[in-house]
């Protein structure tokens, strides 16, 4: 009877450890910075999802940001696992959260924004600034309180 219950206690085991093993769904969230554009972002970028989840048998999340003041809050508590944003916040989520880009600019690694004027200009670096007005973006733009501080001290 001893041996009996043993021979089955021993077969559970072998049973239970035998188990297929469980897959575990990953998921990926992508999060898409987007002014007035509404759905229109997510319609964009519902290709990249797709084929992300494909390739990584996934879920993946696109989670839209309407402004950069809720693009910033994501971005500082790194709920996103892949960004898509324009430089400013882009900057800031590398200097601040430690996202790494993936496709930087080829030998402008240290350059963290550009301004560009028309060739006949009588601004041709950063002293022909001085005095003068700068508009930076549309307003409440990241970009806007983010060059001056790296770049026009």
């Amino acid at each position: 009877m001893l041996s009996r219950r043993l021979f089955l206690l021993q077969l559970l085991f072998l049973l239970t450890a035998c188990r297929a093993a469980e897959i575990d769904i990953g998921r990926l969230s992508i999060g898409v910075v987007s002014y007035g554009e509404g759905n229109r972002a997510l319609e964009r970028f519902s290709t990249l999802r797709d084929y992300l989840a494909a390739q990584l048998k996934a879920v993946v999340d696109l989670e839209p940001a309407y402004n950069e003041v809720q693009a910033l809050a994501q971005i500082k508590r790194r709920t996103w696992s892949l960004v898509f944003a324009p430089p400013g916040l882009a900057a800031i989520a590398i200097a601040e959260a430690q996202y790494l880009p993936l496709f930087p600019l080829e030998g402008l690694s240290k350059v963290r924004s550009v301004m560009l004027v028309l060739e006949d200009s009588s601004i041709q670096n950063l002293n022909g600034l001085a005095g003068k007005v700068v508009a930076l973006g549309q307003p409440g733009s990241a970009t806007g309180y983010y060059l001056p501080i790296y770049n026009l001290y």
